[in-house]
Parts: structure tokens; sequence; C-alpha cells
């Protein structure tokens, strides 16, 4: 079991690295890590729109942290503040149409630039790799909600 672990760190520094290679030619408006962790965790939310609480939950940043970063997206154009519907006191953000056409874009250099690396990989095979993924990202923010409710109650 050990070298599924050495295999999916080896094989996601790669990834990462081949994309920071990649993706650093492209022109780009500069964003600091914070900021494009912040986008990228909007990016892949299922729903339209997310509470600032709930990024800081994702990401282990301070809420404070996290609406500075927030505040420079929402002037970039990138983000728009909305109310949350259930919870009317919560500072929830949306991507703005701007952001949702920045998205549209990443999703679609993604695609181009990764493609390559499933030539030789059959369709089922992918289907099984993403029902994987999703087993073990679900999996991780499981054991962070049971580490974050540890430390509460510790």
């Amino acid at each position: 079991m050990n070298g599924i672990w050495k295999e999916l760190f080896e094989t996601s520094e790669t990834v990462r690295n081949f994309y920071e290679r990649n993706m650093a030619r492209k022109p780009k408006k500069e964003l600091t890590i914070s900021q494009l962790r912040v986008m990228s965790c909007i990016f892949f939310n299922s729903s339209e729109v997310m509470r600032i609480k709930d990024i800081s939950d994702e990401l282990g940043i301070t809420a404070g942290g996290i609406s500075q970063s927030v505040d420079a997206l929402v002037n970039a154009g990138l983000l728009t503040r909305c109310k949350d519907q259930n919870d009317r006191r919560a500072v929830a953000v949306a991507l703005s149409e701007y952001g949702q056409k920045v998205r549209a874009e990443v999703y679609k250099e993604f695609e181009q630039l990764f493609m390559p690396f499933l030539n030789g990989i059959s369709e089922e095979e992918q289907k099984t790799f993403v029902d994987i993924l999703r087993k073990i990202l679900c999996n991780v923010k499981k054991e962070n909600i049971n580490q974050k409710d540890a430390r509460k109650n510790g």
C-alpha cells in the first residue's frame, strides 16, 4: 500500500511542475498564491455562491486572510459579494461575469494541457481513476473535519 502514496505524490508533483512550467508562459494577471487558492476553491465548488467562512474552513486560512484576498479579487472584477440565502449575516462571494469567463478559459487551457497525459488510457480506466480520486478526496475531507472537531473538543 505504501507504493500507492509514493506514486500519488510523485505523480501530483510532476503534474504540478509541468503545469507551472507551461502556464508560466501564458500571459495572466498577477495574483498572489492566496488569491489563486481562493479562486480555485470557488472554481471547483458545486454551488454558485460560497460563504467566506466555508472558504476559510476549506483552505485552512483565517477568515481575515480570506477577506483580504476576496477584496483584491472583487477589485479585480473576478468576484462579486452577495448575500447567503440561508444566513443574511454571512458574507458570501460568487464569480462575476468576468470571473466565469476566466474559469471557462482556465478549464479549456487545463484540458488542452493535460489531454496528452491520457493517451493510451481507456475511457473506462479514466472513469475508474476519477471514481477513486473522488473517494480519496472525500476521505481527506472527512479526516479534516474529524481533526477540526478533535481540536475543538480537545
